[in-house]
């Protein structure tokens, strides 16, 4: 009798192993295949259908694009020599006018020599922290210094981030300082004589 239950659990134990490895050989045969594409073991450096070629253009590329330039402009051209009739204001594609600039206030606070340092500081009448500040001292056609900083808004109005200019190269004597502010949609200038010594 006990030979017999023996022979049973065999059979099971037997069975079940083999149920478990058939469905283990599937999931890894449906893994092959779908998930990794059937390439081998799923490392592929490459997948046709995904890559980029970010080289040069081959010259076949090049040619069939020039030859695609070349043809769109004959069609443009040959539509506007059959086009008989003038074209009307719903043709045409509209201009957009540049947006108004207005006219900002700077004032030039203070101008300091400190050794061989100019020091300029503005403030400016709108609050902006895109504009840009330009600096320059000039002598008739002479440019002796020339530079940009951004702009610092405060809650009522803005100031260049400030000129350190150095004055070591610049020749001594008087020169104007001009102070230029633009942004988007505003601009405007200041100037002042300062005595270089």
């Amino acid at each position: 009798m006990k030979i017999i239950k023996n022979n049973q659990k065999k059979k099971k134990i037997l069975t079940l192993a083999s149920i478990i490895t058939l469905i283990l050989l599937v999931g890894a045969a449906f893994t092959y295949v779908y998930a990794f594409n059937g390439t081998l073991f799923g490392w592929s450096t490459t997948r046709k259908s995904d890559s980029v070629n970010y080289g040069p253009p081959s010259q076949e590329e090049v040619s069939t694009g020039q030859d695609k330039k070349n043809e769109t402009a004959n069609n443009n051209q040959n539509e506007s020599n059959n086009s008989t009739s003038p074209k009307t204001p719903e043709d045409s594609t509209p201009i957009t006018p540049p947006a108004p600039t207005s006219t900002i206030d700077i004032t030039i606070t203070s101008v300091n020599q400190n050794g061989a340092v100019l020091q300029v500081r503005t403030l400016i009448g709108k609050i902006s922290s895109s504009g840009t500040c330009t600096a320059k001292l000039v002598r008739g056609t002479q440019v002796g210094y020339s530079a940009s900083v951004s702009t610092q808004a405060y809650a009522n109005s803005s100031t260049c981030k400030g000129f350190d200019i150095p004055i070591t190269g610049i020749a001594s004597g008087t020169w104007t300082l001009v102070i230029e502010f633009t942004d988007k949609d505003a601009n405007g200038s200041t100037s002042q004589e300062v005595k270089l010594q």
